[in-house]
């Protein structure tokens, strides 16, 4: 593997695409490199290949780079910076130095419980030390083989799986992002691995399978056991699934065989967590190597093994109660008309505790036969040996899928938009 600082002082011979050599993608970036300077530069691109031209041209211009997670204006107008604008194919000469992995700066952004977006700032550094875990830990499994995957590189796990990691391992990539299953799916063989979310591995269409790839990561959010096994049976890999965040980075690992199999963490990551079950970590992709205290409560296991047991963060006040959204989701999942369920707290007069429901077909027809209203209060019903009084939802929107980002996290100003 080769450090990302030291990448282009190199002429290599691989591919960085499918259809792009080394050789190109050098030129590229030295063409780029030489038209900037030390600007703020905002950069956005649905080619992952000019996204990785842009990246360490920016960079080796001495550039901090915003990564938007979309282009709307509205966005765009918030961010420090003009918007990078790549040419590609021209010849040019760069005198490329070492990347000074401290002072290289990106900026993310991830949406808050607001919707707002929060921007977390990381050096290379940061994310050179997460690269070469990820390649430690799972390279050995991947020599060879293409990257596909269905999640943006404009966020960070997309970045680094499918273009940073890629990059310094020398394994090419697909430069287009494979939104859907039934464009992926010809591109799979068994020199590929494919980098997916929970928003696509719980949502397959009929498909027609003839080769699996090597591996299947998932990260962005739970990936229920249901979708786990399907993911197993259709493309004949457990998905590997990743637990962490834009801030913390990777934290954690595992492939999914039962509901109560256990995260192990990556071998760079300290945990522990206090008298009241708060997860803590000990990274060196975050800035200092202080504990960092999450927001998940956990039960350790052997070895810092763990299991995962909700947000504490996702703890609400009604009617003078604490009450857990994340219970609420549970119970109301017991249900055998329910399929998905999102709690939250609706800014109305009376901060309702709402539930936004996917229905089974079982639900659907009761929903049906009976309607909204009444549908909403025989799931209350049911809800009501379980929880509290004011735990009980009092508004119900039933969707045919809840909205969520290309990582799959659940997008929470889509759900306030329903009421």
């Amino acid at each position: 593997m080769i450090s990302l600082s030291q990448l282009l002082l190199n002429d290599l011979e691989n591919q960085i695409t499918n259809d792009i050599s080394f050789a190109q993608f050098k030129n590229d970036v030295a063409h780029n490199a030489s038209r900037l300077s030390g600007q703020s530069v905002i950069l956005f691109e649905d080619s992952s290949y000019t996204f990785a031209v842009g990246l360490m041209a920016a960079l080796h211009a001495g550039c901090r780079v915003s990564l938007p997670p979309n282009a709307q204006p509205g966005t765009l107008e918030k961010l420090d910076g003009h918007r990078l604008v790549l040419e590609l194919g021209e010849q040019t000469d760069f005198d490329f130095q070492p990347l000074d992995i401290n002072n290289c700066i990106l900026d993310f952004f991830t949406s808050g419980s607001t919707g707002d977006a929060k921007c977390i700032r990381k050096n290379l550094r940061q994310i050179e030390n997460e690269i070469t875990v990820l390649e430690d830990t799972f390279g050995a499994q991947l020599r060879g083989s293409i990257a596909l995957a269905t999640v943006s590189h404009q966020h960070i796990y997309g970045m680094l799986f499918k273009v940073l990691w890629p990059l310094s391992a020398g394994r090419p990539f697909y430069d287009e992002m494979f939104e859907y299953w039934e464009s992926l799916i010809p591109h799979i063989c068994e020199d590929s691995f494919i980098i997916s979310s929970p928003a696509h591995l719980t949502r397959y269409p009929v498909l027609d399978i003839e080769e699996s790839p090597k591996m299947i990561f998932s990260s962005g959010g739970p990936l229920p056991i249901e979708a786990a096994i399907e993911t197993q049976k259709i493309l004949t890999k457990t998905p590997m699934e990743v637990f962490g965040s834009t801030e913390t980075g990777g934290i954690a690992y595992r492939q999914q065989t039962d509901e109560a199999t256990p995260w192990t963490p990556f071998s760079a990551i300290d945990v522990r967590s206090d008298d009241y079950g708060v997860l803590s970590i000990r990274s060196p992709y975050l800035e200092n190597d202080h504990w960092y205290e999450m927001s998940d409560k956990v039960e350790f296991l052997s070895n810092d093994k763990f299991l995962l047991k909700g947000r504490i963060d996702r703890i609400v006040k009604v009617e003078g109660k604490r009450v857990s959204l994340h219970e609420v989701e549970a119970i109301a999942l017991q249900s055998p008309y329910v399929k998905e369920a999102a709690a939250l707290i609706v800014d109305d007069e009376r901060q309702s505790l709402s539930c936004v429901i996917v229905l089974t077909p079982e639900g659907q027809v009761q929903l049906d036969a009976i309607g909204e209203f009444r549908m909403g209060r025989l799931l209350r019903t049911e809800m009501r040996n379980d929880l509290d009084q004011a735990a009980l939802p009092r508004r119900w929107r039933f969707v045919a899928k809840i909205p969520v980002n290309s990582q799959g996290k659940r997008l929470m100003a889509d759900l306030l938009s329903l009421y």
